[in-house]
């Protein structure tokens, strides 16, 4: 290969390293990061992280069905990395969404579906995943209601990564009205919320070797204290 193309080959390595890292955005946090694409959020927008919570406001998520229009659904899956800090191994997701809906008609229909997954960026061949469920059914009529839904990864079961934990969401949004029916048919739902409160583990931390230096140090130094106060005793008997 010719020294043009070798360097040839860098500067093309470079702009690919250099892409990849323009596409990700980081959200710095006490005990771990937050990593993601800007550019492929789509109807979550934009994660905040407050404490060990990763949450997204969204503010046009939905599905409506009107007079007979059928099925009308909406969806949307958000990936992002929680890249732990050293000393602590990320042990679980505990994903809570809500929002509302509006039914009218008994045959109208709402309903919400999705999914959580993750797995260990060291070993991405292992994964837990988790239906999201919400806590009560979704059967009010004539009334805007709000709903919440529920999701549990155990990341705990996985391998220990430094290196971080890949998690993904999958939401559905699903509306319904029956073409057959009469009168005024409408059924509305919206997710207006997502929270994912990521539980860790402290764990020990291997020393630096400066760490080591220092507790060799000590070490040391309280060795020839002891032999010191061990002569000391022997001059005094």
């Amino acid at each position: 290969m010719t020294s043009l193309s070798k360097n040839l080959g860098f500067v093309l390595a470079g702009l690919v390293i250099a892409c990849a890292n323009a596409r990700a955005a980081t959200l710095v946090g006490t005990n771990f990061d937050v990593i993601y694409n800007p550019a492929a959020v789509g109807l979550f927008g934009l994660p905040s992280l407050s404490g060990n919570t990763v949450f997204f406001n969204p503010t046009n998520f939905k599905a409506e069905s009107l007079n007979g229009a059928g099925v009308v659904t909406n969806n949307q899956t958000i990936v992002f990395d929680i890249v732990p800090r050293a000393g602590f191994k990320v042990t679980g997701s505990n994903l809570i969404e809500r929002g509302d809906y509006l039914m009218r008609n008994t045959s109208s229909l709402v309903d919400v579906q999705g999914q959580t997954r993750g797995f260990a960026i060291a070993a991405p061949l292992t994964e837990v995943t988790d239906n999201i469920v919400t806590t009560a059914p979704l059967t009010v009529l004539n009334v805007s209601t709000n709903w919440t839904g529920t999701s549990f990864l155990n990341l705990s079961s996985l391998q220990a990564s430094p290196s971080g934990y890949r998690i993904t969401i999958e939401n559905l949004l699903l509306a319904y009205t029956d073409s057959s029916a009469s009168g005024l048919r409408q059924a509305f739902i919206e997710k207006k919320f997502a929270g994912d409160a990521i539980s860790l583990e402290v764990i020990g931390v291997v020393p630096e070797p400066e760490q080591w230096a220092l507790m060799l140090g000590g070490l040391a130094l309280l060795g020839w204290a002891a032999r010191a106060r061990r002569s000391a005793a022997d001059v005094a008997a």
